[in-house]
């Protein structure tokens, strides 16, 4: 039971999706619309047909040429156009609640329609039964039904009866009437349904007829045979010739039903030949019955859909035609193949003589002032003549490129406001228009500068300038410094910068203001260079430019300025050897052996603003010199205290020296070796002595001279009571004792080249001092303790 309720559910949902499916409303859409044609002067109607619209559709014209119009119901544009200049672009929406489709389409105008001056009638079969050429217009007792065809509309001539009236005739005027050496032909396009239904089946369906069956009459029809291969066919017989003796021409091949198909029959009285054309398809056939032509009696109507003449049958048409003409002369090829494609194409037999140019761009009417304005200008030709573009009327600011149809240019402030565009457009016969107004619509413009400013002046002269600019809408301007030197001041009311420049304000000073309409602002920057009357100091020394190695070199360097100004002193550019007191203003220095040749020197002197250079080069001239003593000699001695001297000296060439002593007291020695000048004083010892070593390069000498005082105890103290009693152990590694008398003030240790290695304060009273000397290299040291400004030494030695 559950099983078949859920069957049934599932039944009754598939029915409502099914259902829904069905009656869902939908958007309409509207199919693409071939260009269309209109004649100046004739109404023009064009029904536009939306699909699937539900709920149904409202229309309207969203582009359109002037007086066009749409039903908003059944979509039918109707328009009588009347200037040559309206054709263009059509657009047209229709919508529902659901949504909208828009499509466009071309609308191209013609003047007046011509024929062809052999063109006897011409039926189109839009409505009406009227013969567009010649005026022998249709009759028929039944009113043909419209139907959609080839070349707008066309009429259906299926009769309920074989003997009913759904046909059409023209009555005999003699225009129809042709000589056995003329000729003539039918163009027509027809839509068959193929064999009849609802009676019987009549043996061929006339298109055309005229005559009748006699040997001393005429007649001639075309049409096409279901039961005979559903062919067309062309059936002729002149005037006078035995009603047997007519001649059948048969297409080649068979109509194809339910579509339009285009017939042409001709007769050719001058080549004797009847041709029959279907669907551009020629069959031909000899005709000749030397002077029997096709002349009626007054009363051989021309019949059109049957054959009114035929005793038994009518036959007619089973479908539709359209587009019907005849034409007094056997049409050629080339005439047929146009008929044909005219009506494949939609295009009414006759044409207009000139369809006009249409205009096919929408121009673009506004824009800004300083933007670039650009539109395309486009037209188009129904026959695409070549068309020739022109500007009629355009403002100064654009310019029109004809090969391109680009109208274009940049509107200034001057030229805002309306202008007048004319274009056009001409096929060499007739010029359409198109004129519209362009808006240049006003935008706010930055202020512009008017003045120039001053751009220099001299130190302590007035600067005075007045910022001028001027607004192209007339806003007013609010000014304001955003950069200024110290020197300078600004009003915004006057829009003034003035000021004084000092001698410390000599060089370029960046000056920013700023100018404003109040929406868009403009920066007026420049530079101020102050410049300066100083006189530069000048240099009145002269330095010496060569020099030994190794002797001292010393130049002063002297200014003086025209102004008074207080001068500083400095060098750029100095060898290393040499250096330069700005104070003193002295250049000072010993070169050495590698500094020998060329060395620049750059000095100079400063006012504060203004430095002059004094460049120049110092030659070092690379010569021997006699050896240089380094040490300091040791010029006191203690009656009864080892005195010793270490004297050290250098060769700046690396020679050897020699030391000899050539002036010594007895009670001193000199060792060779150790360089060391050592001795104790005794009491006869005691004053001044003098002491000169010589020390020799072996090219150069230089004596090492000194005075050297032995002074005597104090008062009270011995040789024995010597301050420094004791020294251990000696030699000593890792530590040494030294004991005192007295009250010593300080101890000092010195290596062999008399640099001092350790000192220590003395406490009074401490007679005992333990020294750290593991950390000393091994070799000769001395110890000194000082006591009211005598000395006593002790020789170490450190292991």
């Amino acid at each position: 039971m559950r099983k078949k309720y859920l069957t049934n559910l599932m039944a009754v949902l598939l029915l409502f999706a099914a259902l829904s499916t069905t009656f869902a409303a939908e958007a309409p859409y509207i199919g693409p619309i071939a260009d269309q044609t209109a004649i100046l002067g004739q109404w023009f109607t064009y029904d536009v047909d939306a699909e699937n619209a539900d709920p149904p559709e409202i229309y309207s014209l969203v582009n359109a040429p002037q007086g066009m119009s749409i039903d908003a119901t059944s979509g039918v544009i109707s328009w009588f156009p009347n200037a040559s200049s309206q054709g263009g672009i059509v657009t047209v929406k229709a919508r529902n609640a659901i949504g909208e489709s828009v499509r466009s389409f071309y609308i191209y105008l013609a003047g007046q329609i011509v024929c062809d001056n052999d063109l006897i009638s011409y039926w189109q079969l839009d409505g009406d039964l009227t013969d567009f050429k010649g005026g022998y217009d249709g009759q028929t007792t039944t009113s043909l039904k419209d139907t959609t065809a080839m070349v707008a509309g066309g009429k259906v001539f299926t009769p309920d009866t074989r003997t009913n009236s759904y046909f059409m005739s023209v009555n005999d005027n003699g225009q129809y009437d042709f000589a056995a050496n003329e000729g003539f032909s039918i163009s027509l396009w027809f839509y068959s349904k193929g064999n009849y239904e609802n009676f019987g089946d009549p043996n061929n369906q006339v298109f055309m007829a005229r005559g009748t069956v006699a040997d001393n009459t005429f007649f001639w029809l075309t049409g096409i045979a279901p039961t005979y291969g559903n062919k067309a066919f062309w059936q002729i017989k002149p005037k006078n010739v035995p009603a047997a003796n007519y001649t059948t021409l048969w297409s080649n091949s068979s109509v194809i039903n339910n579509q339009w198909n285009h017939l042409v029959v001709t007769y050719d009285g001058i080549g004797k030949v009847i041709a029959l054309y279907l669907n551009g398809a020629k069959t031909t056939q000899s005709f000749n019955y030397g002077s029997a032509g096709f002349e009626g009696d007054g009363d051989d109507q021309l019949d059109i859909g049957y054959w009114s003449a035929h005793p038994s049958n009518l036959y007619p048409l089973n479908g539709a035609m359209d587009d019907i003409f005849v034409y007094g002369k056997a049409m050629t090829n080339a005439e047929v193949n146009e008929a044909y494609q005219d009506g494949l194409n939609g295009r009414m037999h006759c044409k207009p003589q000139d369809y006009f140019p249409i205009i096919k761009s929408v121009p673009i009417d506004t824009v800004s002032e300083e933007n670039l304005y650009s539109y395309t200008f486009e037209a188009g030709d129904y026959k695409n003549d070549p068309l020739t573009l022109n500007d009629e009327n355009i403002p100064d600011f654009l310019s029109f490129n004809a090969s391109t149809g680009v109208l274009s240019g940049t509107p200034q402030d001057s030229d805002v406001g309306n202008h007048a565009i004319r274009l056009s457009a001409s096929d060499g016969i007739t010029t359409v228009y198109q004129d519209f107004t362009l808006q240049v619509i006003n935008v706010n413009d930055a202020p512009v500068v008017s003045s120039n400013p001053i751009t220099s002046i001299l130190e302590g002269s007035i600067y005075v300038y007045t910022v001028l600019a001027t607004d192209p809408d007339q806003d007013p301007l609010s000014y304001e410094a955003t950069t200024i030197p110290a020197w300078l001041s600004f009003d915004p009311v006057s829009h003034t910068l003035s000021g004084q420049p000092a001698r410390e304000d000599v060089g370029d000073h960046l000056v920013s203001i700023t100018i404003s309409d109040g929406q868009l602002s403009v920066i007026h920057e420049f530079t101020i260079t102050v410049t300066s009357d100083n006189h530069p100091p000048q240099v009145t020394s002269t330095p010496a430019t060569t020099i030994d190695n190794y002797s001292e070199y010393t130049y002063v360097m002297a200014g003086y300025d025209q102004d008074g100004d207080v001068l500083t002193y400095g060098a750029k550019v100095l060898p290393s050897w040499l250096t330069f007191d700005p104070e003193t203003q002295t250049l000072s220095g010993t070169p050495a052996a590698a500094n020998a040749g060329q060395n620049p020197v750059s000095l100079y002197v400063s006012d504060g603003y203004v430095e002059t250079l004094q460049d120049f080069s110092i030659t070092v001239n690379a010569v021997n010199t006699a050896p240089e003593v380094l040490s300091t000699p040791v010029d006191s001695a203690m009656r009864g205290s080892l005195y010793t001297y270490l004297l050290t000296a250098v060769d700046h060439q690396n020679d050897p020296i020699t030391y000899i002593p050539a002036v010594i007291p007895s009670w001193l020695t000199f060792d060779m070796g150790s360089k060391v000048l050592s001795g104790t004083p005794g009491l006869d010892d005691v004053g001044v002595h003098t002491v000169m070593i010589t020390l020799s390069d072996g090219q150069i000498s230089v004596n090492h001279q000194f005075i050297l005082t032995v002074h005597n105890w104090p008062n009270g103290i011995e040789k024995g009571e010597s301050v420094l009693s004791r020294v251990y152990p000696n030699p000593a590694k890792d530590f040494i004792f030294a004991e005192f008398t007295g009250n010593p003030e300080r101890v000092e240790l010195s290596d062999i080249a008399g640099k001092l290695v350790f000192q220590k304060s003395l406490n009074p009273g401490e007679g005992r001092i333990r020294l750290d000397v593991s950390d000393l290299q091994s070799g000769v040291y001395f110890l000194r303790v000082h006591e009211n400004g005598q000395y006593a030494t002790r020789k170490l030695i450190i292991e």
